[in-house]
C-alpha cells in the first residue's frame, strides 16, 4: 500500500478513492489497537498507535512498540480512536478489523516507518469502551458465594468480572497489596469457579469499620473460566454492558 494509495500526506488529505466507511481521521492522529489474545484470560492489548491513511487496500496504522509480528497477520483487533470532533462529550468510535499485512508508511515521502495494513470498516462506526470486562453487581438474591483462602470468616462479594472481583469484609486490613489468594465462586444455581489471584485494592473505611479488597485474576483453568464466561454474560446481557460497579481492574 504507497502513499499515493493511502493519501497519508503532511496536507492531511486522504485519498480521492475512500471506502465508503472512512474513519474521518487524518494522518498522525492517534489511534489505539486492541489486541485479544485470550478471551477467557487477562491477556488483552491496548497498543497506541498512529493513523497514516486509508485507501482502497484498507487502513495504515503505525506499527505497536511491542510491534505484532507476521505470525499475527490474519488476527481480528480492534481499531478506537476519540471523536475527531465531537457534539457533546466525546466519544471513542472504532470497529472490528483483521491485519491484513506488515507494511511501511508515514507522514509522506521519505518518511516512511514499519506500518501495519488493516482491513477498513465494513460498516458504520461503533461505540467502543476500553474497559476490559463487564462488571456484575451481586445481590443478595442471586445466590453467589466467595470464599476466599487464606482468609478466616465469609468476605461479602460486590462484584465480579472476567477480570477480577470486589470484596469486603469487617474489621482492618488483613492483605497486602500483590499478595496472592486462592478464589472460590460459588453459584446457588449451579456451578463453581476456581481461581488464582493477586490483591490490587485494599481499602478501609473506618466508619463503617470494613475492609475492601480488590482481586485481579491470575490464572483461571479452562473448566472455570468457561463457568465465568457464561455467568458473567447471563447477568450482563440485560444491561448490554452498562458501567457496573468503581474499582477499576
Amino acid at each position: 500500500m504507497g502513499q499515493e494509495e493511502t493519501g497519508a500526506k503532511m496536507d492531511g488529505k486522504l485519498a480521492d478513492n475512500v471506502p465508503a466507511h472512512s474513519l474521518g481521521l487524518r494522518p498522525g492522529d492517534l489511534v489505539d489497537l486492541v489486541i485479544t489474545q485470550d478471551f477467557y484470560r487477562d491477556i488483552v492489548d491496548n497498543r497506541p498507535s498512529v493513523f497514516w491513511g486509508q485507501g482502497p487496500q484498507g487502513v495504515l496504522c503505525a506499527q505497536t512498540g511491542p510491534p505484532l509480528a507476521a505470525g499475527e497477520v490474519g488476527q481480528a483487533l480492534q481499531l478506537t480512536f476519540l471523536e475527531p470532533a465531537p457534539q457533546g462529550p466525546p466519544r471513542r468510535l472504532g470497529y472490528t478489523a483483521t491485519l491484513l499485512a506488515l507494511a511501511s508508511g508515514g507522514p509522506g515521502p521519505g518518511q516512511e516507518g514499519p506500518a501495519l495494513l488493516l482491513s477498513a470498516p465494513g460498516g458504520p462506526l461503533e461505540e467502543i469502551s476500553l474497559r476490559r470486562y463487564h462488571r456484575v453487581e451481586v445481590r443478595r438474591d442471586m445466590g453467589i458465594y466467595l470464599v476466599m483462602q487464606p482468609h478466616a470468616g465469609h468476605p461479602h462479594l460486590h462484584n465480579f468480572s472476567l477480570g477480577g472481583l470486589l470484596a469486603s469484609f469487617a474489621g482492618d486490613p488483613r492483605h497486602e497489596m500483590g499478595q496472592p489468594l486462592q478464589v472460590n465462586l460459588i453459584f446457588s444455581d449451579g456451578g463453581r469457579v476456581v481461581a488464582e489471584a493477586l490483591v490490587n485494592r485494599v481499602a478501609h473505611d473506618p466508619q463503617a469499620n470494613r475492609t475492601f479488597v480488590g482481586l485481579k485474576f491470575t490464572r483461571v483453568p479452562v473448566t472455570s473460566a468457561r463457568v465465568l464466561q457464561r455467568k458473567v454474560s447471563r447477568y450482563s446481557c440485560p444491561s448490554q454492558g452498562e458501567d457496573l460497579g468503581r474499582v477499576e481492574r
